[in-house]
């Protein structure tokens, strides 16, 4: 396994990592294990939305000195940033913030162009979208570790705390009747993403300064969200930096 996380063994441990809000990296859980504090595991793991592998007994052979209990994870070494302190310390920054996005190459996608701009920070709620997990890091390249993220418990809690900084609430969607590239960004932005499939929160949406669309002259008349992502992302840097 190469990467910089902390494995964890056995029950007790994994309640009180779940308690501390630690993200999981990897999961493995032995399919021959059927005992009654494992399942109540398990049903937590779905209801956060945390991927776990079911493996044979005997990959748990390596671990033979610790007590696994048949269940053996990898603590991600990803931090969170509280977001008030992100904003007074960024000034410059752009941010980011994920709505219903739930695939994880989407997200580490996202994450990976907001890496390479250098100037963008990612803000996440708790619940409805992709897990930072093996496949989010892996398709950011490791861009994960050198961006900032915030996570919250709700994308609405994240707005108002921007928009009390000022800064101008901006969501990408197709629905919109301006475009993209004719925006100056005047103030500072916090660019709003939604899914592919759901697009952003009608309740969201509500809550936005206004709403920009990339314009389609092809057939086609959507994009991938993390080509869309990236195409708002460099358009709001070329405007504040050059």
């Amino acid at each position: 396994m190469k990467n910089n996380s902390s494995l964890i063994y056995g029950i007790n441990s994994f309640k009180e990592a779940l308690k501390s809000n630690e993200i999981f990296y990897q999961v493995w859980i032995s399919n021959e294990t059927n005992s009654k504090k494992v399942i109540e595991l398990k049903n937590i793991f779905k209801n956060k939305n945390i991927s776990f592998k079911l493996v044979p007994s005997q990959w748990f052979n390596k671990y033979r000195d610790k007590n696994h209990q048949g269940i053996v994870g990898s603590i991600s070494p990803v931090k969170f940033y509280k977001l008030e302190n992100l904003i007074e310390k960024n000034e410059s920054s752009i941010f980011v913030l994920i709505d219903n996005i739930t695939d994880t190459r989407n997200l580490g996608a996202i994450i990976r162009t907001a890496s390479a701009s250098g100037l963008c920070n990612i803000i996440i709620p708790k619940s409805g979208c992709a897990p930072i997990n093996s496949e989010t890091i892996k398709t950011s390249s490791g861009g994960i570790f050198s961006t900032k993220i915030s996570r919250v418990n709700h994308l609405k809690d994240a707005i108002f705390i921007l928009k009390n900084y000022d800064i101008e609430v901006v969501a990408a969607t197709e629905k919109s009747n301006r475009i993209l590239f004719e925006n100056s960004f005047e103030k500072k932005v916090a660019l709003v993403i939604g899914s592919e499939d759901k697009g952003i929160s009608k309740s969201i949406l509500k809550l936005c300064d206004y709403s920009l669309k990339i314009p389609m002259y092809g057939n086609l008349k959507s994009l991938n969200v993390s080509v869309s992502a990236g195409i708002f992302i460099y358009e709001i840097l070329r405007r504040k930096r050059f």
